[in-house]
């Protein structure tokens, strides 16, 4: 089913946009902290990226007279509000019983286009070098060194100092924030977080989005998740087509602290699973536990048997916050451990903390490939919370590891590619960065590669 980039419905986004947003981009001036604080000065790019999803959509379904897409192409209200009320509509009807199979037909190409066929890579492009390019402009000149991993230091530091007035002011950003962290009325679909298509691998397409999950009010008491009708009907479009979806996700499942709790979330979308057994694979990667950041027990595992060991138990056990379904087993992860262990370490007895950050960074890569290679889907997604920092850097490297694996190298066009898979998602949804926690170990197990595939070169 590869939708494949040259078959995407490109945006036409064309010269007199690009003028548009860069004269912004330009003219923006750092405010004081009040104005940074309360003002929103609603830059336009924050416009473009709703407008890309509904002009796509219309392209795509020009004809006005089902209800879903008379709501499409009104023409009232901001770009947001308009497709925020498309989201509603398609979620109001699919809720209900559809015994017309025409209307059940439309929401199932529609929310298809949704999820494959966005494309925003000029757009995301555009946005991130610019972005870049305001928060370094009173910055003196830097005499780049390194390779095209190390210089993306440049574009985490531009996009972390650029002016507020282009992002979205400060109370804000707190407010999406805590939507998320305590499970208060949290919908990343209706919070600036639309879904896209990112990159497609042989026949595999992969999907950007934010969990397709929301809560209530009260979920921070409930404890519920509840899975968005979008979702449920593309699983069921398929259903009805035979096809696979591989759902990477990298939420810790084990039951937090108020503030910190994404069990719900997991829950939901594991007992989504069982209603799709043919169709949904999700698999619970944690990057929030103790093997990820590797403290605790961790911490002074230096031997490397029992670090593999370790590994092992933990993913396979209750304690872990991971979750596998039968398509990978033990002696699988066993012969992956093992892999890296070999090649990327040389089977060393002893590993630094470095080292074995890397290992993990790795092992999850590996993991993800060997479903891939094994399962075969149409389609995956890799996602967190909100599908920016936990999913973004580790979407980025998989990305690298692919073409550094299979030719040796990135071309340019590849490395302005990566560029906005890792750095656009977060500046889409939190008008930031990646956590830097996040993005060092990206440019860290990525350098590992860089490294390993050139020396296998020379």
């Amino acid at each position: 089913m590869n939708t494949g980039m040259s078959d995407l419905d490109y945006h036409p986004f064309g010269l007199k946009e690009f003028e548009a947003i860069t004269a912004e981009f330009k003219n923006a001036q750092k405010g004081s902290f009040f104005t940074n604080f309360f003002i929103d000065y609603r830059p336009s790019w924050r416009e473009t990226r709703y407008k890309i999803v509904l002009d796509s959509l219309k392209k795509a379904f020009p004809e006005k007279s089902a209800p879903l897409l008379n709501v499409l192409h009104k023409t009232k209200g901001s770009y947001e509000k308009r497709y925020i009320n498309f989201i509603k509509t398609f979620r109001a009807l699919y809720s209900k019983p559809l015994n017309n199979s025409e209307l059940l037909d439309l929401l199932h190409k529609v929310v298809r286009h949704l999820f494959l066929r966005i494309n925003y890579l000029s757009f995301t492009d555009h946005l991130v070098n610019n972005m870049e390019k305001a928060g370094l402009q009173h910055a003196a000149p830097k005499i780049l060194e390194g390779n095209f991993i190390d210089c993306f230091t440049e574009t985490w530091q531009g996009l972390q100092k650029a002016p507020f007035r282009l992002k979205v002011p400060l109370i804000k950003m707190i407010s999406q924030f805590f939507r998320g962290q305590f499970n208060i009325n949290f919908d990343p679909f209706c919070q600036e977080n639309t879904p896209y298509h990112l990159f497609s691998i042989d026949k595999t397409d992969f999907i950007r989005m934010g969990t397709p999950t929301h809560e209530k009010l009260f979920s921070c008491i409930t404890h519920k998740a509840y899975v968005n009708e979008e979702f449920h009907a593309f699983l069921e479009s398929y259903m009805l087509k035979k096809e696979k979806h591989l759902y990477i996700n990298l939420q810790n499942r084990l039951s937090g602290c108020p503030g910190y709790n994404e069990s719900p979330r997991c829950l939901a979308l594991e007992n989504l699973a069982l209603h799709y057994p043919e169709n949904l694979v999700i698999i619970t990667l944690n990057k929030n536990g103790s093997l990820w950041h590797q403290d605790g027990k961790f911490l002074i595992l230096h031997n490397s048997r029992a670090f593999k060991d370790a590994i092992i138990d933990d993913m396979l056990g209750k304690k872990g916050g991971y979750h596998f379904s039968h398509h990978i087993h033990h002696s699988s992860l066993n012969k992956l451990t093992e892999l890296i262990h070999e090649e990327f370490f040389a089977s060393r007895h002893v590993l630094s903390l470095e080292e074995r950050k890397d290992f993990i960074e790795l092992l999850y890569t590996h993991i993800i490939e060997y479903l891939l290679e094994t399962m075969h889907p149409d389609s995956v997604n890799i996602t967190c919370k909100d599908g920016i920092d936990r999913a973004g850097t580790s979407s980025a490297l998989y990305f690298v590891y692919h073409h550094l694996k299979r030719k040796g190298s990135l071309s340019a066009a590849q490395i302005a590619h990566l560029k906005t898979i890792l750095f656009a998602p977060a500046l889409l949804v939190k008008k930031r960065p990646p956590t830097y926690e996040r993005f060092r170990r990206f440019q860290s197990c990525a350098n590992r590669l860089l490294n390993h595939y050139n020396m296998r070169q020379a």
